[in-house]
C-alpha cells in the first residue's frame, strides 16, 4: 500500500516553483495546492461578474483583477489566486520574489465554488481573508445553484455580516454596485 506524506515547503521554495509553472498553485500553511480545473459554468459566472462590475466600477477609484493576480495574506503568509479581486487605488503590493509581486489590499474578494475546492473556499479562505484589514466583502458564488454567500465587514471592526442571496432574494450590492443573481447566472447551465 502506498502512503503519501505531506511535505512542507518554504514560501521561497514555492515561489521558485510558481513563477515558471504552466499552471498556478496556491500556498497554504506550507503546502502547495494546485488550482482546480474550471468548468464552463465557472467561466460564465466569472465573465458575468466582470462585465457587471466593470461597467459600475469604470469611473470609480478601483481596479479589478480576474483569477490571475496573486494575493498575499500577510497575517498568515498564505498565497491565493482569487477568482476576482477588487482593489482600491492605489494598489498596494509586495515583491515576493525577483519576478513576482502579490497584492496586499483587496476590498472585495470573490470565489466561485467547485466540488474540488469548496472546503478550501468555505473554510480556509474565509478564515484567512477576514484577516486582511482592507477587505470589506468576501463573496462565494455557487456553480450548482443560483446562490451567493456574502460576508460583509461591519465598519472597521472584525465583525462580519453573513447574508445569503437566492432567486427569492436576488438583489445585492458589491461595493456600491447593484447586482442581481439573474444577471450573474445568465446562460449558466445549473444542475437539476
Amino acid at each position: 500500500m502506498l502512503t503519501l506524506t505531506k511535505t512542507e515547503v518554504s514560501m521561497d521554495e514555492y515561489l521558485a516553483l510558481e513563477f515558471p509553472a504552466k499552471t498556478k498553485s496556491e500556498y497554504i500553511a506550507g503546502e502547495i495546492i494546485p488550482m482546480p480545473y474550471t468548468s464552463e459554468n465557472h467561466g460564465k459566472i466569472a465573465t458575468n461578474l466582470a462585465v457587471n462590475l466593470g461597467i459600475c466600477l469604470k469611473k470609480l477609484p478601483f481596479q479589478m483583477f480576474i483569477a490571475d493576480r496573486m494575493l498575499l495574506v500577510e497575517a498568515t503568509g498564505n498565497i491565493f489566486y482569487p477568482d476576482l479581486m477588487i482593489v482600491a487605488e492605489p494598489p498596494a503590493s509586495k515583491q515576493v520574489s525577483a519576478n513576482m509581486t502579490a497584492t496586499l489590499n483587496p476590498v472585495v474578494l470573490i470565489e466561485i465554488l467547485s466540488e474540488s475546492n469548496s472546503e478550501n473556499d468555505l473554510l480556509t479562505k474565509l478564515w484567512d481573508y477576514k484577516k486582511i484589514p482592507t477587505l470589506q466583502q468576501y463573496l462565494i458564488f455557487w456553480q450548482t445553484r443560483p446562490q451567493v454567500d456574502t460576508y460583509t465587514r461591519l465598519g472597521t471592526s472584525d465583525d462580519w455580516l453573513n447574508s445569503v442571496f437566492t432567486p427569492q432574494n436576488p438583489d445585492f450590492k458589491i461595493l456600491n454596485c447593484p447586482i442581481s443573481l439573474n444577471d450573474i447566472y445568465e446562460k449558466v447551465n445549473l444542475k437539476t
